[in-house]
């Protein structure tokens, strides 16, 4: 079907023929179906027009005209191109065609928006191969390209839209037009994540810079045990463990650690510490994943060592002298930087966000439960779907709890 999706008639091309055919329902007659003797699309739709208000006795005002009239009337102006032209009549008329041009408001503007985008993938031209036009007396056939309209075409197409709203207005068809907003179209930027083995890769790198860093002849224990550089290690695996961002991160203090014992014992149940994030709107506790809980004793006893007090207002990345360090993350980005990890596999340059992205999609691979994992990282469902692409089916993930659970 080539015209709106409101026409009230068909317009067809049987296989047995290049001709063109109008296919509609006469009240009290049944069905019509009737040759419009052409080859041309667009002609034979102002045929089909015609045939179809005949048949069913309707009659048009003069003063009243509907959109593909007018269409037809700016085109025998003579003041749109070629180009101008098809857009007129395949996208114009296509969606307006039998409506009269007052119909055409704002909000019918912006359901247009939505067609006009999809209407090489998902509307009338998914079923059309090829387009046909003239060019300098030639007609020239260009294969279609299944994709959305770049902001450029759309601009184009707006245009010409504009152009055919004053021309309406100007034949006195309609008093004003509506306004037709900015086109701009933003294309989402690709979010950089990690693979498995570069996390691996980066792990082991800050494993290795600790241990090279230690310097078990000094007096300081800060040194004595390369505290700044157990800090970066495992400010990366909060990180890579949690989903947390990176400022959530960087202002943990120790009262947000629940489960972790502040006097130096050994946590003896790792999969029972959580982290509180304080947020002013949406505070929440994040369920990290088990393997942290030894290098958490580790840093807790340097820092005992070093005579720091674990007061609730301690943060847990602080100086010799109990400073905050706010730096910890770009240390953590110097590391990636060294293990030439900086840039992704598209050249694009990465940010410690590429880390939350990985813990969200490979977690979910991992587990699934797309729920609990964007409460774990503080965003709605539908937010984890807009930011990451992570399709949620909330059934799936019920089906799959009520299966695996019994009640003796």
């Amino acid at each position: 079907m080539t015209t709106s999706g409101k026409a009230p008639f068909t317009v067809y091309q049987p296989t047995n023929t290049k001709n063109w055919y109008v296919r509609f329902s006469v009240k009290g007659q049944g069905q019509k179906r009737i040759a419009l003797g052409t080859d041309d699309k667009h002609a034979a739709e102002q045929i089909a027009v015609d045939i179809w208000r005949s048949a069913n006795n309707i009659k048009i005002p003069k003063e009243q005209k509907t959109v593909r009239d007018i269409a037809t009337e700016q085109i025998k102006a003579g003041t749109l191109t070629q180009s101008q032209q098809s857009i007129l009549t395949r996208y114009i008329v296509g969606f307006w065609g039998e409506e009269l041009p007052t119909h055409i408001t704002q909000t019918e503007i912006d359901k247009y928006r939505l067609w006009r985008k999809t209407y090489w993938t998902e509307g009338p031209g998914r079923n059309i191969n090829y387009i046909e036009f003239e060019r300098n007396g030639t007609l020239i056939k260009r294969k279609v390209i299944r994709a959305e309209p770049s902001a450029s075409t759309l601009r184009a197409d707006y245009s010409v839209l504009k152009s055919f709203l004053k021309f309406c207005r100007d034949k006195h068809y309609i008093t004003t037009s509506p306004e037709i907003k900015s086109t701009k179209i933003t294309q989402r930027k690709k979010i950089s994540s990690f693979k498995r083995e570069e996390i691996r890769q980066v792990f082991l790198y800050l494993q290795k810079d600790w241990e090279d860093h230690q310097d078990k002849t000094s007096k300081s224990f800060e040194k004595q045990y390369a505290h700044s550089q157990l800090m970066i290690l495992l400010f990366f695996l909060l990180l890579t463990h949690t989903g947390m961002t990176v400022e959530e991160c960087t202002n943990l203090r120790w009262s947000d650690m629940i489960g972790i014992y502040l006097d130096g014992r050994s946590i003896d149940k790792p999969d029972q510490i959580f982290i509180k994030i304080r947020h002013r709107t949406k505070p929440r506790t994040v369920v990290p994943l088990i393997g942290l809980a030894t290098l958490f004793n580790v840093l807790i006893c340097i820092q005992l060592l070093m005579k720091l007090d674990f007061r609730e207002k301690d943060h847990i990345w602080r100086n010799a002298k109990g400073q905050h360090i706010k730096n910890v993350a770009d240390k953590v980005l110097d590391g990636i930087k060294k293990c030439n990890l900086i840039d992704d596999e598209d050249g694009e340059p990465r940010t410690l966000a590429a880390i939350r992205t990985f813990y969200v999609h490979s977690v979910i691979k991992s587990i699934g439960y797309n729920s609990m994992v964007a409460e774990n990282v503080g965003m709605s469902l539908y937010q984890l779907e807009k930011v990451y692409g992570i399709q949620h089916n909330q059934a799936d993930e019920a089906l799959k709890a009520l299966r695996s659970t019994s009640i003796f």
